[in-house]
C-alpha cells in the first residue's frame, strides 16, 4: 500500500471549517458590539451629572449673593431682626418677581436653560443642625436647596445664608 500525498495546490480548508470559524467570529464579533453598545450607553451619564452640576452651582451663587431678606439694607448692617437701632424686622420668605433677597427665589421653577430644569427652595431655621453662637438660630439662618435635573440625572445642593 502506497501514501498518496496531495499536492500543495490542493491543500486548503473543509466547507465544515469555513463554516465554524463564521460562526464563532460572529460570536465574538456580537460579544464585542455588545459591550461597546453598553459603554456608549452608560458614557453620556457622567455628561449630564455634570451638567446639572454646573446648573444648580450657577443658580445657588445667585441666590446666596442676594441679601438675606428684603429688610436687610445694603452692606448687611445693621441685621434684619437683630434689635439695634434702625433695625428692622426680617421680611417673610415669598416668592416674588423682584429677585432682591433669597427668599424671592422660593418655589421658583427655572427651565430657561437648554435642557436643564432647576427648582429652588428657601426655607427658615437651621434643618436639624446644631448652631451654637447664634441668638434664635432657627431665624438666623435660611436653607436654600437647589435641585437640577438634565435628561435622568438629578443633582441637589442646598446651601445656608445667615442673617449677618
Amino acid at each position: 500500500m502506497t501514501l498518496k500525498t496531495m499536492p500543495i495546490q490542493q491543500r486548503g480548508f473543509t466547507l465544515v471549517e469555513l463554516i465554524v470559524f463564521i460562526v464563532l467570529l460572529a460570536i465574538v464579533a456580537g460579544a464585542f458590539s455588545l459591550s461597546f453598545s453598553q459603554f456608549n450607553r452608560d458614557s453620556i451619564d457622567p455628561i449630564e451629572q455634570h451638567r446639572a452640576l454646573q446648573c444648580a452651582k450657577a443658580k445657588l451663587e445667585t441666590i446666596t449673593l442676594l441679601r438675606f431678606s428684603s429688610t436687610t439694607p445694603v452692606g448687611g448692617l445693621p441685621a434684619c431682626g437683630s434689635g439695634q437701632e434702625d433695625a428692622q424686622a426680617c421680611g417673610a420668605i415669598v416668592a416674588s418677581t423682584l429677585k432682591d433677597d433669597i427668599g424671592d427665589y422660593h418655589g421658583e421653577v427655572d427651565n430657561s436653560l437648554q435642557a436643564c430644569s432647576i427648582s429652588v427652595s428657601v426655607s427658615e431655621g437651621t434643618g436639624g443642625l446644631a448652631v451654637t453662637g447664634l441668638s434664635s438660630s432657627a431665624a438666623q439662618l435660611r436653607r436654600i436647596e437647589v435641585r437640577a435635573t438634565v435628561g435622568s440625572s438629578e443633582v441637589v445642593l442646598s446651601s445656608y445664608k445667615g442673617n449677618y
